[in-house]
């Protein structure tokens, strides 16, 4: 009785998971941390050769070409719509040496500006903050941190359309 209603509380309930990825040009990699139900994961991701590696540690990487990236997305659009965007901030920032460094900093601000509006549409309570700065500093850094509620049984859904329908 017991395992059987821990079970359906795990299946019911939201499961929590965070994402913070840091990237500075140049560095040539990805930094991430996810955490999950207070279980973290640390690592990056690097791309060579059209092949994205993602790092969980020194040791382990797994490979992935971004056409199978793609092909295993294909369909997860209504889990897509079962996740529940708690907080979404995006930090951007630009470095400014000269009049020709404005260029890149004003195609991003626009879409920032109007995206967190689209987004607080849909999802009312979500917490959204896009900034984007233009200032010192040698290299363009972007910092993302994005968390999310799901339940396991969407997770289960998609898997089972995805063995279904071939993956």
């Amino acid at each position: 009785m017991y395992i059987a209603s821990a079970v359906f509380v795990l299946l019911i309930f939201p499961l929590i998971v965070n994402i913070k990825a840091y990237y500075k040009a140049g560095s040539g990699r990805v930094l991430f941390k996810i955490i999950i139900a207070f279980i973290p994961v640390n690592g990056f991701v690097r791309i060579k050769g059209g092949v994205i590696y993602i790092h969980f540690g020194d040791k382990f990487a797994v490979a992935v070409r971004p056409l199978s990236l793609r092909k295993m997305m294909d369909g997860s659009s209504g889990m897509l719509r079962s996740v529940e965007i708690l907080k979404l901030y995006t930090n951007i920032n630009f470095p400014y040496r000269n009049e020709k460094d404005i260029k890149l900093p004003a195609t991003f601000i626009p879409f920032l500006t109007i995206t967190a509006p689209i987004i607080k549409t849909k999802k009312p309570f979500a917490d959204i903050y896009n900034y984007t700065t233009v200032g010192k500093g040698e290299k363009t850094q972007f910092f993302i941190d994005y968390t999310f509620a799901l339940n396991l049984i969407s997770l289960i859904t998609m898997g089972v359309r995805k063995l279904k329908n071939g993956i």
